[in-house]
């Protein structure tokens, strides 16, 4: 069920942004510790949304797509585009028309276009990202929003990227490679039909 929340316009960062569903991740500590988190669509053609991302580039400053992300939802603003949908996934647990930025643990930046979309850019918080098996004290946020875009689209598809490390993510969400018409390589994920999921149910 989705929930439109309003918003009146203060000092603080604001999102009028809709709540879509809830999702976990792992708190890692002495003992790793379920956490839940939600995932929310942010709202392309407020002013506040697009000034809350803007705050998160200043904070995630070793981020790779952070900055096209907030392009993107400037662009989307601007020119009062429908085809942008950026979502957000965040520790914040009410007030949702009140999001703190800082506690945004990871944005998407789609383009839909039926029941799927393309997804252009998925950036995670540094402190949250894997890279090169350093240390981390959050992990599974991709994969969380992942699972919440696939409870929306039932096609999700993305440019395929050299890093095997990011291969190996995707593939281990369900992604696949595949080939359009012009041969360019991408990653695709497809709800299994009725019949499918039926034969997955049996094993068979």
């Amino acid at each position: 069920m989705r929930i439109t929340m309003k918003t009146n316009y203060d000092s603080n960062i604001n999102f009028r942004a809709k709540f879509i569903n809830q999702s976990t991740i792992k708190v890692l500590k002495n003992k790793p510790i379920v956490k839940n988190v939600n995932f929310v669509k942010i709202d392309t053609s407020n002013f506040n949304d697009i000034d809350a991302i803007s705050k998160c580039v200043q904070k995630w400053k070793k981020s790779d797509f952070i900055g096209i992300i907030a392009e993107n939802t400037a662009y989307a603003y601007l020119l009062k585009t429908n085809n942008t949908s950026v979502y957000a996934l965040t520790e914040q647990n009410s007030n949702f028309d009140k999001l703190k930025s800082e506690l945004i643990l990871g944005l998407a930046d789609c383009t839909d276009k039926r029941n799927q979309t393309y997804i252009r850019h998925l950036q995670i918080r540094p402190d949250a990202m894997f890279v090169n098996n350093k240390s981390r004290t959050i992990c599974g946020c991709g994969s969380a929003i992942l699972k919440a875009l696939k409870d929306i689209y039932n096609k999700i598809c993305l440019v395929s990227l050299k890093d095997e490390n990011i291969k190996k993510f995707y593939a281990s969400n369900g992604f696949h490679p595949r080939k359009d018409s012009t041969n360019s390589d991408f990653l695709i994920w497809e709800e299994k039909s009725i019949g499918s999921k039926i034969k997955s149910f049996f094993g068979y």
